[in-house]
C-alpha cells in the first residue's frame, strides 16, 4: 500500500466511534421527539381554547336568542294591548255619537213641539 495516500485509506470505526454515532443520532431523536411533544401540547391548548370560545359563543347565542324571543313576546303584548285600546276609544266615540244623536233629536223635538 505504498501507493496509497493518506485519505485513500479506509478507516475502521472502532466501538467507541460506533457508540458515539448512535448516541448523536438517539439525541436527535429525543431533540425531535421534545420539539413534537411541546408542539402537541401547544396544539391541545390552543384547542382547548377553542372549545372554551366555542361553549362561549354557544352561549352567547343562546342569549340573544332569548333575548330575541322576548323582545317578540313583547312585540305581540304591545301590540294587543294598543288594538284593545283603539276599539276601546272606537267603542267610547261611538257612544258618545249616540249620545249627541240623541240629544240632538230631543233638541230638534222639543223646538218642533214649541214652534207648534
Amino acid at each position: 500500500m505504498k501507493g496509497m495516500s493518506k485519505s485513500n485509506k479506509k478507516h475502521e470505526p472502532t466501538i467507541a466511534d460506533v457508540l458515539d454515532a448512535v448516541q448523536t443520532g438517539f439525541s436527535r431523536h429525543e431533540d425531535i421527539l421534545t420539539e413534537l411533544q411541546t408542539g402537541f401540547a401547544r396544539h391541545k391548548d390552543v384547542l382547548i381554547e377553542l372549545q372554551t370560545g366555542s361553549e362561549r359563543h354557544e352561549r352567547i347565542l343562546t342569549t340573544l336568542h332569548e333575548g330575541q324571543q322576548n323582545l317578540s313576546e313583547q312585540l305581540k303584548n304591545a301590540g294587543r294591548r294598543l288594538a284593545n285600546t283603539q276599539n276601546r276609544n272606537v267603542t267610547r266615540t261611538g257612544v258618545k255619537e249616540k249620545f249627541s244623536i240623541l240629544d240632538h233629536e230631543r233638541r230638534i223635538r222639543h223646538l218642533e213641539k214649541t214652534r207648534s
